[in-house]
């Protein structure tokens, strides 16, 4: 009896340090977000999947809050007359399928754009198709790998290797990755999402690595739990994708490496990793896999990405 008693004194004060650290840090990171010196009217930002979502949400906190300037790659084109008459110069629209573009700079310059003015460039675009392996096609999976990974991955090698070849640019280059929290959780039908996710924060600590102490680059990985998007219609609890789009903007801000949103997620997920796997899969059982047995899909993703 002595002995639970004290593994649950130790559990308790672990957990008050843990919530006085994250109320501490997010203090100091409230104080200096504001005072913040990066963004401006001059910041030219490179976003995908910017008409909907978490992407939509940092579209008008940049343009509202900063007046940045804006290129959006998307795919939904029905989006692009409304948005362009609420922000007006600020944004510029720009239809494509990021999962067919192998060159991302080549197609850039096509379209108008001086890859040399960009400052920032948001990797957001993303699908999930939230179905049981044996219902998932060859195409959802070749489609969820291409965009949710793939398209990332692309377009950071051609900005780098753009850089590379035009060695009198020496401009700052900050790259954002929306990857999830899912990159460190299993959850059920959703093997291709979380394929992609994992392999995309995988990539991202790799080439931050392969950068690291560059001046020129700037590696920002944000790992969201399910935000009220669209894209997890069922799931039982999601936040609200104003405040999580705020969370990011803080990120990108305050030049974050990896940002867990919310910030105490990551703890309970290097805790169950530690587990012994007869309890961890008891927990995945009993506790994940229910809550992932329909989370909803975006059934128009089909229709879009033929």
């Amino acid at each position: 009896m002595s002995v639970i008693f004290v593994i649950f004194i130790i559990i308790i004060n672990i957990l008050i340090i843990l919530l006085s650290s994250i109320f501490i840090r997010n203090y100091l990171r409230e104080k200096k977000f504001k005072n913040q010196k990066y963004l401006s009217k001059e910041t030219i930002i490179l976003i995908t999947g910017g008409c909907l979502g978490l992407g939509r949400e940092l579209i008008h906190l940049l343009i509202s809050l900063y007046n940045c300037k804006i290129i959006n790659l998307d795919i939904r084109e029905s989006e692009f007359h409304s948005m362009e008459e609420l922000y007006n110069k600020n944004l510029k629209n720009i239809h494509c399928n990021i999962a067919k573009i192998k060159d991302i700079t080549k197609f850039l310059e096509e379209n108008g754009v001086n890859i040399n003015e960009i400052d920032l460039v948001i990797n957001n675009a993303a699908i999930a198709n939230n179905l049981p392996l044996e219902q998932l096609s060859l195409n959802n999976m070749i489609s969820t790998i291409e965009i949710n990974l793939l398209a990332p991955m692309k377009i950071i090698k051609s900005f780098i290797d753009y850089n590379n070849k035009n060695k009198n640019n020496q401009k700052q280059i900050h790259f954002v990755t929306l990857c999830s929290v899912m990159s460190h959780i299993i959850s059920a039908n959703s093997s291709d999402y979380i394929t992609s996710k994992w392999g995309l924060f995988a990539f991202m600590e790799s080439v931050r690595n392969e950068y690291l102490y560059n001046n020129k680059y700037i590696f920002t990985t944000i790992c969201p739990f399910a935000t009220n998007t669209g894209m997890f219609l069922n799931f039982i609890f999601c936040m609200d994708k104003k405040w999580v789009s705020k969370q990011i903007l803080q990120s990108i801000v305050l030049k974050e490496q990896i940002k867990f949103i919310p910030d105490f997620i990551n703890f309970p997920i290097y805790l169950y990793k530690f587990l012994p796997s007869c309890l961890s899969n008891l927990v995945q059982y009993y506790i994940i896999n229910p809550f992932s047995k329909n989370l909803g899909r975006r059934i128009e993703n089909d229709n879009l990405l033929k």
